[in-house]
Formats: structure tokens, sequence, C-alpha cells
């Protein structure tokens, strides 16, 4: 029997030469999110892209509100622990003509378990919550009080006061920042 020998710089190469293909493929896919290669690679960060970029026409575009609600599921299947796009679910809930209902409300619920006090989506979701405030849950509601609670010293609270327009949520607000 001949002795099959592989260099160890052989492997190297060769594991070097996969690593660099693969963040090459990843780039690409993270910087063209609405192509089909970037669908094919399924990278969490590829779907919270594509969820990003359809909820800036959600507004408007109902195809565009549901595209956004798949791809935002699809992200949390690999990442269920970003606060960010459990809000995302919320907003775009939010957008329904009856406004946030059930399903907006346990995704801001659960974007309150994965990340209670944030930072990195505190502004945002202070200024949505407050700007839902009557359709929030009880639960929901008891969430953001003690987030604007913790929160305070580190936000603008007179910004915040005047990017709210819902009349309960400005009182809640005007009694929580006395």
């Amino acid at each position: 029997m001949a002795k099959l020998t592989i260099g160890v710089g052989r492997i190297a190469q060769g594991l070097a030469t996969v690593a660099l293909a693969s963040s090459l493929a990843a780039a690409v896919a993270l910087s063209w999110p609405q192509t089909d290669f970037a669908l094919m690679t399924s990278l969490a960060g590829v779907h919270d892209a594509r969820a990003q970029a359809f909820a800036l026409q959600a507004v408007e575009d109902v195809s565009a509100r549901d595209a956004a609600g798949e791809a935002t599921v699809a992200s949390l299947r690999q990442t269920p622990g970003r606060a960010t796009s459990w809000l995302r679910l919320a907003y775009l809930d939010s957008l329904d003509p009856g406004g946030m209902g059930e399903a907006g409300n346990r995704a801001l619920a659960t974007s309150y378990v994965v990340a209670p006090y944030g930072p990195d989506d505190t502004r945002w979701r202070m200024a949505f919550v407050f700007n839902h405030w009557d359709k929030l849950s009880h639960e929901n509601k008891l969430s953001a009080l003690d987030e604007l609670r913790v929160a305070r010293a580190r936000i603008d609270v007179r910004a915040l006061k005047a990017a709210v327009t819902n009349k309960d949520g400005r009182i809640a607000l005007a009694v929580m920042t006395m």
C-alpha cells in the first residue's frame, strides 16, 4: 500500500483558501442582500438587511410589509436574541389599519425579554412605545416605564417628549418624567 501524505502547509493553504472564499461570499451577500445569491447564503445578517430594506417601504406598500416580516422571521430563526428584529415585527404590526395588536405586543414583549434596558434600541423603543401607548398591553406598559426609569439618565427626555404624538403616551411620559 502506498502511503498518502499531505503536508501541513498544504492543509493550511487549503483552509485559508476556504476561509477567504467564505468571507468573500458573506461580504458579497451582505453588500447586496436583495440578490438571489444573498438569499442562497441564508445568513441571518442578509435576512436582517433585507427586512430593514423592505420595512423602509412598508408604510405605503403592504407587499413590502409582508416581505419585511418574512425576512425578519428568517433572521430570528438564527438570532432569536436580537431585540431590533423583535421591534421590527412590532413596528410592522403597528402599520395595520387597526394599529398594533396582539402580535405586535408579543413581539414588543420579547424585545424586552432579550434586551430589557437596550441600550442600542432604547431611544427608538421609547419613542415607539409612547407613540403606541393606547395599544400596549399592561405588561408592555410596565416594561416601558421600567426601561424609562433606568434609561432616563442617558437619553434626551426633551427630545423624547417632542417625538411623542400619542395623547395617552404624552400623558404617561409627562407623569413619569416630572
